[in-house]
């Protein structure tokens, strides 16, 4: 769901219901596939051959890579429109993307 979605099933179930559950918003993650789609934002752009997609030997363009700054910057866009309004309905944001921009190398098998 979208973030103004989210924030307002936060804002019905708070007045609603006093003891509704604790709802925290994640935020999204970054994206270190090395072949990205065209702009860049973190869509990954589906390969031709399945099986490269699952290589990682140095050849593949699937592989995960390092970001740089203006790169994740850019990529992390969801965040940057979600968490504000999140925020403003009173939905705790458990920050992620910003320490997970240097674990590129942490996927398993990529």
């Amino acid at each position: 769901c979208s973030g103004s979605d989210a924030a307002a099933a936060a804002r019905e179930a708070r007045g609603a219901n006093r003891s509704a559950p604790l709802v925290v918003w994640r935020e999204t993650t970054p994206a270190h596939f090395m072949r990205l789609g065209p702009d860049d934002n973190g869509s990954w752009k589906l390969p031709d051959d399945a099986e490269q997609a699952r290589r990682c030997d140095g050849k593949s363009t699937y592989c995960c890579r390092p970001l740089d700054a203006a790169t994740a910057a850019r990529q992390n866009w969801r965040n940057r429109v979600a968490n504000p309004l999140l925020r403003a309905a009173g939905v705790p944001v458990f920050a992620t993307y910003d320490a997970l921009v240097p674990q590129w190398d942490a996927h398993v098998n990529f």
